[in-house]
Formats: structure tokens, sequence, C-alpha cells
């Protein structure tokens, strides 16, 4: 079939992929800490709770991002985002690590990846250039163009 019928059941996949993986990361994470940093860990359960956000999140930036934007030549603006949520993430990590310690900066590194998902959807959306707006064959079209 051609990749403009397949796209969609790809991304579907992806999605539960992730999703399934960052639930299960959740409801395993006090065995997974208790197997790879042994006892007195009980605290990192929590943060590995929330790290397990950064697959769905990292999943959307990577289809949005490097599978989407790079290949209709939209380096620069990815970029933009991608540096623009570097800042971020160092002054979210200055802000509520001090505060909230361990959890604090994985708060900041969620907040970062949520930036570069949502600004990529936001660029492309803004661009025309959306993939769940727009047909394969119509960004042909503005590749084209």
């Amino acid at each position: 079939p051609p990749r403009s019928t397949l796209f969609p059941y790809t991304t579907l996949f992806r999605s539960l992929a992730a999703a399934s993986l960052a639930a299960v990361l959740v409801i395993a994470a006090p065995l997974v800490v208790r197997i790879t940093l042994g006892r007195g860990f009980e605290d990192s359960v929590a943060v590995l709770r929330l790290l397990a956000l950064l697959v769905p999140l990292i999943a959307g930036s990577n289809l949005l991002g490097i599978q989407w934007m790079l290949p209709l030549r939209r380096d620069r603006a990815f970029n933009a985002i991608i540096i623009c949520a570097g800042f971020l993430n160092v002054g979210l990590a200055c802000l509520l690590a001090p505060i909230l310690q361990a959890k604090g900066m994985a708060l900041a590194v969620i907040l970062a990846e949520t930036f570069v998902t949502l600004g990529c959807f936001v660029y492309l959306q803004a661009q025309s250039l959306s993939p769940l707006s727009l047909g394969f064959r119509s960004h042909q079209k503005k590749i084209a163009a």
C-alpha cells in the first residue's frame, strides 16, 4: 500500500507501543528499581514513574520532528525548538531541583520534552504541514512547490 495509507496505522502502533511501555514502567517501577538498584532506593520509584512519561513524549517528538520536519526540510525550525527546549530544561532544573530534588529534575525534563513535542506540532500546524491533518499526497505537492 502507498505511504499515505500506512501512516495512520504505523502512527497508531507506535503510539500504543509507547503508551504501553510507559504503563508497564509505571506499574513495574518498584520491581525495576529493586532489581536494578537494590534495596534502599525506594524513593527512586516515584522518579521512575515520572520519567515513564517521557516514553510517549519522545515518541511524539521523534515522529513530528525527526521523521516529519527534517524530511520536509524544516531543520532550522526543528533546531530552534530543540535549542529552546534545552534552555527551558536548564532553567527549570535550576528552579525545581533545589526544591523537589530528583522529582524536580524529572519534572524539568518532562516539561522540556513536552515543549519539544508541542512546539513541533504547533509549528507544523501553522505551516499547514501537520501529518494529522493532511494526506501524504498534499505534502508532496507542498514540498514540490
